[in-house]
């Protein structure tokens, strides 16, 4: 239930759940975001009182994260320049952008 009130648009029912989770809590939904790949949204949060030593912990994911996202932006650029060229009109519809 934390982690779902983490991720989602805030509300003044999660904010009290969200206030009073523990170190032990915020560990455990550490874990669970990791488990299921959403460390990096869990980690962009900057609104939520996650303890310093779990947001260390998110940290890896939410850079790994950033490292995929610039090489695929690169490759697309890459290959929307490449497309260009040969006078080929590129619409991204998902994902990039």
């Amino acid at each position: 239930r934390l982690l779902f009130a983490a991720l989602r648009a805030p509300n003044a029912r999660d904010h009290a759940l969200l206030a009073s989770a523990g170190p032990a809590q915020w560990t455990a939904v550490a874990v669970l975001a990791l488990k299921h790949r959403l460390g990096p949204h869990l980690y962009s949060r900057t609104d939520l009182p996650i303890p310093p030593p779990v947001l260390a912990q998110l940290q890896p994911s939410a850079l790994a994260c950033a490292r995929r996202f610039s090489l695929l932006r690169d490759a697309l650029i890459e290959l929307a320049d490449a497309l260009a060229a040969r006078n080929v009109e590129v619409i991204v519809l998902k994902g990039l952008y």
